[in-house]
């Protein structure tokens, strides 16, 4: 039976929440094409169309999903960037960043289809809200990151972020292929091909991070 109707604010934002909690959870037991509105309505108690009050579609629902767990994410890693020490922690950087995704499979999985499918049937205004906040998001941790490493330039933080956001969605694809490519890569002629996400993100984020060093060093002994 549909709880009853939210009459104030406090009670929208409770049964918006609700939504939100309903289809995170089934997202993290099935594919996101398995999961239907329906199913999101059913497991929140309530109707259908009560849904598409507070969502008109299936991805901007979970656009919204996707900013919450990136504003956990934002948070997590802003608290560990404040706690480090030392000059230059170029590694316990580059460590806290892989640490980070552990856990967060619905995360990177969400990541991996933002552009090509929930940007893709989602109105102006949720895009747009859904921007500005990953836009102040970046600035904030971008700016942290600067602080930590000092050979970034300003404004080279948030770019660092946004390539790491590029490094999870590419890298994802490639750990992750169908069920029938998933067999031939167990081939052991195809082992080649096989990419594991972690260790792959480390070492890649690892070059990227060494090489703007590098670059900013070289920028120095030119003076």
């Amino acid at each position: 039976m549909e709880m009853r109707r939210a009459r104030n604010e406090n009670q929208k934002q409770a049964r918006r929440q609700t939504l939100l909690n309903a289809a995170s959870e089934l997202f993290s037991q099935t594919q996101y094409e398995a999961v239907t509105m329906a199913e999101v309505a059913l497991k929140s108690g309530l109707a259908k169309g009560t849904l598409f009050l507070y969502f008109k579609t299936k991805e901007e629902l979970f656009l919204e999903v996707l900013e919450q767990l990136l504003d956990d994410w934002f948070e997590d890693v802003d608290n560990q960037l404040k706690q480090l020490s030392g000059n230059d922690p170029l590694d316990q950087v580059i460590t806290l960043f892989c640490a980070s995704l552990e856990g967060r499979d619905s995360l990177t999985r969400l990541l991996s289809i933002l552009h090509t499918t929930l940007e893709q049937n989602t109105d102006f205004a949720a895009i747009y809200h859904f921007k500005q906040f990953l836009r102040d998001h970046l600035i904030i941790t971008g700016e942290l990151l600067e602080q930590r490493l000092s050979f970034l330039k300003v404004g080279q933080g948030a770019g660092v972020i946004t390539k790491i956001d590029a490094l999870i969605i590419g890298l994802y694809h490639q750990a992750n292929p169908g069920p029938i490519a998933q067999k031939v890569l167990q081939e052991p002629d195809m082992q080649v091909l096989a990419v594991n996400f972690s260790e792959e993100f480390t070492q890649t984020l690892r070059s990227l991070l060494h090489g703007l060093q590098y670059e900013a060093e070289e920028e120095a002994r030119k003076l």
